[in-house]
């Protein structure tokens, strides 16, 4: 015990010189921060350190005199290093919610009705990424020809391409979902009322996966590693960089609720293409030819006046107001849906060409079969 007494008590007269040295320097650095706001913070690797490094802090050895100064680290670059983090973490959370919500709705739609089926899903996916193979072709190639490449028109040109845009989103989707009603969902399975909202869920689902879920996430990567290259050393077009910084900037400087608002537009949009499906699928559960005509009319509209409204608003005024007419939209979308589910039940579904309705037979009870099964039965 006295052995390890003397060890501690020489131990402490050999380095007490240089915790005396630590403090000097501290109340240097003190003094000197106040003047010189200009201090070099690079990190040392501590070898020339009599001791172990300070959890917090370094000295700075002269070589020369032997003096040291000890320097504090930027309190400045750890709350903006702990702001770049959050900002990371809120676009990830984004996306990754984006990418899921498809999947709630298809739960839940699942695990309320036997006619909701993951195949309506997929085929709903599918149906979008279709119409989306001509849909974006066909908008490059308008635009080109009436020279709108880099930058929205202005003025009543404006309002003509907002049309323009809204129209073509609709025709092709809508048009697509009806093919592929007339086309592959041809059993009456397929057409109910409840395999039409799984339909429009995959449908309106996929869109939410495909571009904020996943386009978020490759647009979060791509900002990140721009945030953090040198623009003029990665040879970049001269007259491009001013843009590029421009689009960093803003990217960044965007506010945390702008990414998770555009998860509850998802939620919108997702509903608002259930309602588009449901409005399709009239035109299989009429007997009037003319009507089918009008339903697919209607979805098209209904699609086009929404993507019009979305784009001119958002380009002349602001993006908050173009989701309030969203929200509008959905509101009304709700109460579409609430009456096609009042009236579905009595609606025949129809697989063909409705065809001219025949004299009914008047069988005797004893000719009458024990049980006549209906489509409309057995859809209900």
């Amino acid at each position: 015990m006295k052995r390890l007494l003397r060890k501690s008590k020489a131990l402490m007269q050999t380095q007490g010189s240089v915790q005396i040295r630590h403090i000097v320097s501290l109340m240097h650095a003190l003094s000197a921060d106040r003047q010189t706001p200009q201090v070099n913070r690079d990190i040392l690797d501590g070898s020339h350190w009599d001791q172990p490094r300070l959890s917090r802090g370094r000295l700075d050895t002269n070589s020369k005199t032997g003096s040291g100064v000890y320097r504090y680290p930027d309190s400045h670059s750890v709350a903006t290093t702990t702001m770049f983090i959050a900002k990371v973490f809120v676009r990830l959370l984004s996306a990754i919610i984006a990418a899921v919500i498809p999947f709630i709705f298809g739960r839940e739609l699942y695990r309320r009705h036997h006619d909701c089926s993951w195949d309506m899903f997929r085929t709903g996916c599918w149906t979008f990424v279709i119409s989306q193979v001509f849909h974006i072709p066909f908008n490059i190639i308008v635009s080109n020809l009436i020279g709108i490449k880099d930058s929205m028109p202005e003025g009543p040109a404006l309002v003509y391409y907002s049309i323009f845009l809204g129209l073509s989103a609709g025709v092709f989707e809508e048009t697509t979902r009806y093919f592929a009603y007339r086309c592959r969902l041809t059993s009456p399975e397929t057409r109910t009322y409840w395999a039409a909202l799984m339909f429009g869920t995959g449908h309106g689902g996929i869109e939410s996966i495909l571009l904020i879920g996943i386009g978020g996430l490759c647009q979060l990567i791509a900002m990140i590693v721009l945030k953090f290259t040198n623009l003029e050393n990665a040879n970049f077009p001269p007259d491009q960089i001013p843009l590029i910084e421009k689009a960093i900037q803003e990217y960044w400087s965007t506010p945390w609720y702008a990414f998770l608002m555009a998860d509850v537009e998802r939620i919108f949009t997702i509903i608002i293409h259930v309602t588009m499906t449901v409005m399709v699928l009239q035109c299989f559960c009429s007997s009037q030819v003319k009507s089918r005509q009008w339903m697919l009319l209607l979805a098209i509209l209904w699609h086009a006046g929404l993507d019009s409204l979305a784009v001119l608003v958002t380009i002349k005024y602001n993006a908050y107001l173009a989701e309030l007419i969203v929200v509008l939209w959905t509101l009304a979308s709700l109460a579409i849906l609430q009456y096609f589910y009042k009236h579905h039940m009595d609606r025949e579904i129809v697989t063909s060409d409705p065809v001219e309705e025949s004299e009914p037979l008047n069988l005797s009870s004893e000719e009458q079969p024990e049980q006549i099964w209906t489509e409309t039965e057995i859809l209900r």
